[in-house]
């Protein structure tokens, strides 16, 4: 303002105040928050101060938990996850993590820092700490910042859940797993804040062993013991998924076949190979190396550098380029030479549009210079060959007409003759014996009134199936 009478024409000298009064309007209508520089405090001693979230999951998981109770020391920076079905849940399962902590570490809980959300404000959650003699240490409503350990910790399990079940293409469900399985590792990470300890090592003074850590989602061969085999032909082994490490047992979770937990020692892992990603996204994470073709210095190098000979001259293999046909290659002097690599005749391409319309101009237009077209021959432009001409298809011998054929006699012919009726059999009257239900008739009765005549009708099918035969054996 001090450069508008300078600046501006139209304006008197503006009067100016050294101090900056309080304008209520600008802080109403500026007034940003404050930053929250992140805090130097640390606690000088396990369980002095713990820092508690509760987050809450979209899907439920695999064994229908929808909340995940986040706790982790502010001095180790060990970290425990507790998984809830309810809000209500809290209290209960926060009291059980803190006989737990006590117990293994022989230090008390001191002070618990958490947000105002009604978890952590709710009566039976006050009244136990309030037993316990632990203060609680609550930050303002809707600033997170205030929480920052405990939402960065959130943040980071987080990430890592997330990763590895994407990677091993693992339905939305089995986030718990992969959650335990983020805590499991986080715990066991080297820290620049604890001088590059890990947190197991801080909380029981032990480092920890990490060698049998695996990848998380990958391909698993699991040992089914015998007990558990229907028979001796059974496999030994089944195909399952890799889903984390089973606390307080020497054994990992796998995932069979038929989506049930199974929880096993003996396995043999394939962690370049994840069972439920398709192939495109497979083939991603198998990295196959490509083949190095040495050349130069690469591949002579120096004795001194390299502890193997340089390979032979008769099995270095130069890269192969096209033959060009050149005079005394093939035909000329230095046919002869085994040593020179020699080409092998090649159809001639096909000639392409242009050089057919080009070369029309120069077919044959009849007259004696060609004696194939007396023959009957018909030059084709495209292929500039001559082409012989069609033979005309011959009458074949003609089939002979069915009534001509000679008839084959039949068993009934020989027996009674082509044309002699058939004779009427008295049949005894013998009373038939009861039947719940009448015979089926199979055959239809033969009578004078018949529409086949005097002969069965099955019968003369059969006639007719056998004189085709006859026919076709006849004519071949």
């Amino acid at each position: 303002m001090r450069h508008t009478t300078r600046a501006t024409d139209g304006i008197e000298k503006l009067d100016i105040p050294t101090k900056t009064p309080l304008c209520p309007d600008c802080q109403i209508g500026k007034m940003p928050s404050r930053s929250f520089p992140s805090s130097e405090k640390r606690a000088d001693k396990i369980l002095e101060m713990v820092h508690c979230d509760l987050v809450e999951f979209p899907v439920l998981s695999y064994y229908r938990h929808k909340y995940c109770l986040m706790i982790i020391d502010d001095y180790s920076g060990y970290g425990t996850v507790c998984l809830l079905q309810l809000k209500s849940d809290t209290a209960t399962a926060f009291s059980t993590w803190v006989t737990w902590a006590e117990k293994q570490t022989g230090h008390s809980l001191l002070r618990v820092h958490s947000d105002r959300g009604g978890e952590f404000m709710a009566t039976i959650f006050k009244t136990f700490l309030t037993s316990k003699g632990v203060e609680q240490q609550l930050s303002v409503s809707d600033h997170p910042q205030q929480n920052g350990r405990a939402e960065r910790f959130n943040r980071t399990l987080l990430e890592k859940e997330e990763t590895m079940r994407h990677a091993a293409c693992l339905p939305k469900n089995l986030w718990n797993f992969a959650l335990d399985t983020a805590v499991h590792v986080y715990n066991r990470t080297p820290m620049c804040r604890i001088n590059w300890k890990t947190p197991v090592e801080l909380l029981f003074n032990k480092k920890p062993d990490i060698s049998y850590l695996r990848v998380f989602g990958c391909l698993a061969y699991v040992h089914i013991p015998k007990d558990k085999r229907k028979d001796k032909l059974t496999p030994k082994a089944e195909e399952m998924i890799f889903l984390g490490y089973e606390p307080g047992t020497k054994g990992y979770r796998f995932l069979r076949n038929n989506r049930s937990i199974y929880v096993e020692t003996t396995a043999t892992f394939v962690e370049n190979l994840f069972p439920n990603c398709p192939e495109e996204k497979l083939r991603k994470k198998i990295d196959i190396p490509e083949p190095i073709h040495p050349s130069g210095k690469e591949a002579i190098g120096n004795n001194d550098e390299n502890d193997h000979q340089p390979p032979p001259d008769d099995l270095d293999f130069p890269p192969i380029d096209p033959l060009q046909p050149s005079e005394g290659h093939i035909n000329g002097d230095d046919s002869s030479d085994t040593t020179k690599p020699q080409s092998l005749p090649q159809r001639p391409p096909k000639p392409t549009v242009e050089e057919v319309i080009d070369n029309d101009a120069q077919a044959p237009q009849g007259g004696n210079s060609h004696p194939e077209e007396d023959l009957g021959y018909v030059f084709n432009r495209r292929t500039q060959s001559w082409v012989p001409p069609e033979r005309e298809r011959q009458p074949g011998p003609s089939v002979p007409e069915y009534d001509r054929l000679p008839r084959r006699r039949s068993v009934f012919d020989d027996r009674y003759g082509r044309n002699t009726p058939i004779p009427q059999v008295p049949v005894p009257a013998v009373p038939a014996p009861h039947r719940r239900n009448p015979p089926r008739i199979c055959n239809p009765p033969v009578t004078p009134d018949n529409v086949y005549g005097h002969r069965n009708p099955v019968d003369i099918e059969r006639e007719i199936a056998r004189e085709r035969e006859w026919t076709r054996t006849v004519l071949g």
